[in-house]
């Protein structure tokens, strides 16, 4: 009953070489544009006393936000819709689509470094039914950005009380079994959905592994009256710290109250955009919430969220030198921490 721990080996192949000097490229603008701005402003925000422990609903592939707001973080769990993909498929892949994968991972990545946040059908198309394992590429990029290294690598899925049970041999499916059908593909990606990477910081610094947790799933009302394991598997967890951003105003919709209220109940400390909680459901549940930046009203959507603009002009006004995942509907950065009061 050993768990599979499922590694790979760097090739010196011409197409791989390639695309890791213009991935380093990217990495070097990202660390030294967005990140260089953003990491001072989360190292002075965010408390010494947060919980380790950090959750980001609707998080998708951002393992590199993650670990610029808290690069201290023991334990990081995301979640959303994209499977982790199965990572045996990469020796399966011919030059040619070697190539098309990593240009199209490539693009994908230049658009969460420059604008921080990523279009969810790029997402569900580079990582939901592609053969490509984009999402735990996106992982491995953004260990390498912030001077990590993988330990192990697992498959897992969740029990019925939420508790994390790892994938053995005869689980896996057969590396070709989806072929050239689309639907089978997503089949067989969901199927490999839930990954775990145990990490540790490249220059040996540190004595423990950190875990980050990538959970697949869909977050809304109606799945999760279906099958609620992810929510267990979260209450396990505790108090938590959180992200959220770019959330395209889920929990705003009314199909998330799930979802937000255990936001409320157990995130004692959260960064978010426009999309993270509603002002008037946080104060309801006693919490704080301080601004950064500007809003004058939300993107994509019509409603005016006054709630939310009389929220900033209520706070006093604090510079925010870069955007955090959505801008305004005047394109400015702007960011509200949500927390738990002090007993």
């Amino acid at each position: 009953n050993q768990a599979v721990v499922v590694a790979f080996s760097y090739r010196a192949d011409p197409v791989v070489a390639a695309h890791c000097r213009q991935l380093a490229t990217m990495i070097e603008n990202y660390r030294s544009g967005w990140m260089d701005r953003a990491g001072p402003l989360f190292r002075e925000i965010v408390p010494a006393d947060a919980p380790p422990v950090v959750v980001y609903p609707f998080g998708g592939a951002d393992l590199l936000t993650a670990l610029v707001v808290f690069p201290d973080a023991r334990a990081i769990t995301t979640l959303g819709l994209e499977p982790a993909g199965d990572l045996r498929a990469v020796e399966e892949l011919d030059r040619g689509a070697l190539r098309a994968s990593m240009d199209r991972l490539r693009v994908s990545l230049l658009r969460l470094f420059n604008v921080n946040h990523s279009r969810t059908a790029e997402m569900a198309g580079s990582m939901r039914k592609g053969v490509f394992p984009a999402h735990m590429a996106f992982s491995l990029v953004a260990l390498r950005v912030h001077g990590f290294e993988p330990v192990s690598i697992r498959y897992f899925t969740l029990e019925a009380d939420g508790a994390v049970r790892y994938l053995e041999a005869a689980d896996f499916p057969p590396v070709d079994a989806a072929g050239a059908d689309s639907l089978a593909q997503l089949r067989h990606n969901e199927s490999m959905g839930d990954v775990e990477i145990r990490y540790r910081r490249a220059d040996g610094s540190d004595t423990i592994d950190r875990v980050y947790r990538h959970i697949c799933g869909d977050l809304s009302d109606p799945a999760l009256a279906e099958d609620d394991r992810v929510l267990r598997h979260l209450e396990s967890l505790g108090d938590v710290s959180g992200i959220i951003k770019a959330a395209s105003f889920l929990l705003w919709s009314g199909s998330f109250e799930r979802v937000e209220r255990y936001v409320l109940d157990r995130m004692v400390w959260l960064v978010s955009d426009s999309t993270g909680p509603d002002p008037q459901a946080a104060a309801a549940a006693g919490l704080e919430q301080e601004t950064w930046g500007q809003f004058a009203g939300p993107i994509l959507i019509e409603s005016p969220r006054n709630d939310l603009v009389r929220l900033w002009r209520s706070r006093p006004y604090r510079p925010m030198p870069f955007v955090f995942g959505y801008p305004d509907s005047e394109h400015r950065g702007h960011l509200v921490v949500t927390r738990r009061p002090p007993i």
